[in-house]
């Protein structure tokens, strides 16, 4: 069995949410941003993302911590502040004169698996399913 991708890219906002309202048992959604739709109207991603998931039939895959709490259910996240403290940690040493070319590039650990509690429940997923280490928010 294979993957289908559906590029919504193209798609109005109101095609959107009815592909969304309607996909298959076995679907779910990866949301990354939406700053326009296929009208060329434009939305505030966190905006488009509540929008989605308000009529979304099948649980929301993200990739950014930042959109935990706005519909989606979780997912391996990137941590917006770990990327932030590592620059800066950088940016510091430059200032103190180090050169930026003797700072070896790093693979950080910016991405860790983080889902919203509250999102699990509704759509019936094991807490116990989770990778290890995940992070739950929103508990009740």
């Amino acid at each position: 069995m294979g993957l289908e991708f559906i590029d919504a890219s193209a798609m109005t906002m109101a095609e959107l949410r009815n592909r969304v309202a309607t996909l298959p048992r076995e679907a779910a959604i990866y949301y990354t941003a939406i700053y326009v739709d296929g009208t060329g109207k434009t939305y505030v991603p966190h905006d488009a993302l509540r929008m989605v998931a308000e009529v979304a039939n099948r649980p929301i895959v993200i990739d950014i911590d930042t959109s935990i709490g706005l519909g989606a259910t979780g997912g391996f996240v990137l941590d917006p502040i770990a990327i932030g403290e590592d620059a800066a940690r950088r940016a510091l040493r430059v200032l103190g004169g180090e050169s930026a070319s003797s700072i070896p590039v790093a693979a950080g650990n910016f991405s860790k698996p983080i889902f919203d509690w509250q999102q699990l429940r509704r759509w019936n997923i094991d807490v116990n399913l989770l990778p290890p280490g995940s992070e739950t928010r929103f508990a009740r």
